[in-house]
């Protein structure tokens, strides 16, 4: 009994060597396969198509270049001409989806016209921009913490990683939406007319951020913005409003907030007279 114990034990311990000589040390993520990137990149362009008419989720726009930059900085960085072109590929396949869902109305004007534009026009300043994303403004990839490490050390190990890739990604999230705007500019410049869904646009219906600044100084303003919001509520779904034009929709409501906020709470002189 005690033989067959200990060989139990030793093939226990032996076992357990194994097991740990097993164990990854530190390492880079591995590489992202092309697919993969490419599957990213298509969901990164829906999010950023849903992002104006007609979908018209205006908080998409913050979110939607994150799976684009998954497919661009995760794991090891890709080298010589076939990474560039993995780079490359990626922002054209985010461009052709993203504009090929938001400029669909053109097929209805000419599909002859509607594939070549969105195959060249919609991919190439994507495309270029992953590009100098991937191998100009890619953080270095950092070794990840050690997988034996105590579950301690672990943490402390990961919350010291996190910490360093703070400003190195923050620094190249700046320099690609500085990167953006110059290729907008660009694409405005040299297709007159057509500089259509510049990020910006998908911002003019972020109503939060419009209106919480001045609300957070102005109780009378706070409760006027939620009177608003409560009756474009109704005219919206009520059936005996909801067929009024979103023109006149806006002018019946600013009338009637505005004239109730004016003879409800009238601003003193002094501050009227106020810049």
């Amino acid at each position: 009994m005690s033989q067959h114990g200990g060989q139990w034990r030793h093939s226990r311990s032996r076992n357990k060597r194994l097991f740990t000589m097993n164990i990854p040390p530190a390492s880079l993520p591995r590489l992202l396969p092309v697919w993969a990137g490419l599957l990213l990149a298509a969901f990164s362009g829906i999010l950023m198509a849903c992002a104006f008419i007609p979908v018209d989720w205006s908080g998409c726009v913050w979110i939607g270049f994150l799976p684009l930059l998954t497919a661009l900085w995760y794991g090891r960085r890709r080298e010589g001409k076939r990474g560039m072109l993995a780079y490359a590929l990626y922002g054209w396949m985010f461009g052709v989806v993203f504009y090929g869902i938001s400029f669909w109305w053109v097929n209805e004007v000419s599909t002859l016209g509607y594939i070549p534009l969105m195959i060249f026009y919609g991919g190439l300043f994507p495309g270029l921009w992953a590009l100098v994303m991937g191998v100009f403004f890619r953080p270095d990839a950092r070794t990840l913490p050690d997988a034996r490490l105590t579950a301690k050390e672990r943490r402390a190990a990961w919350k010291t990683w996190a910490q360093g890739d703070i400003l190195p990604s923050a620094s190249a999230a700046l320099a690609g939406a500085a990167l953006w705007v110059c290729l907008e500019w660009g694409r405005g410049w040299l297709i007159p007319g057509f500089g259509w869904n510049n990020l910006g646009v998908a911002l003019y219906g972020m109503f939060l951020a419009v209106v919480i600044p001045p609300a957070k100084g102005s109780k009378v303003l706070t409760w006027v913005i939620l009177v608003s919001m409560a009756l474009s509520w109704m005219f919206t779904w009520i059936p005996a409003l909801n067929h009024i034009s979103s023109g006149f929709k806006i002018i019946i409501l600013t009338i009637l907030v505005a004239g109730a906020a004016a003879i409800l709470f009238p601003l003193k002189e002094e501050q009227a007279n106020e810049p």
